[in-house]
């Protein structure tokens, strides 16, 4: 038997460790959406039209959504007003539907669904992007 640091081993403390998490939930729709109101006054107040999400701890933070990134975009779009926008190449929107909880999906790639969402709304916004940078 090899003794560890502190003259325990590393089975005995694994085995002497409690569960950290207790009796919290899970985050669910309802904080979600209450962050996401939050966000939009916030950004009414500044003067922000919408809020770009990308594959990002941001977008998990609103959504609840967690994508690896790859060459495909997944993103959303929070606007300053309304339902949050799920954008994704248009061979993932069937699982996309799947994962959402709320807001809207539209899909990205040849056909009507990219020109819908890219030209809806105003032509102009001011956007507030979260840089994050590529490990």
């Amino acid at each position: 038997m090899t003794v560890g640091v502190g003259g325990s081993t590393a089975e005995a403390e694994l085995a002497a460790m409690n569960n950290m998490r207790g009796d919290v939930p899970p985050i669910g729709v309802d904080e979600r959406l209450r962050r996401i109101a939050r966000a939009q006054a916030i950004m009414r107040e500044k003067g922000i039209d919408a809020l770009y999400l990308d594959v990002s701890s941001s977008m998990t933070y609103f959504t609840g959504l967690k994508f690896r990134r790859t060459e495909r975009m997944h993103s959303a779009v929070l606007p300053a007003k309304g339902e949050i926008v799920y954008v994704s190449p248009a061979f993932e929107v069937e699982k996309l539907r799947t994962m959402i909880a709320f807001g809207e999906d539209r899909g990205l790639g040849g056909g009507r669904g990219s020109d819908r969402c890219c030209h809806r709304g105003r032509a102009r916004a001011r956007l507030s992007l979260r840089h994050h940078r590529r490990r």
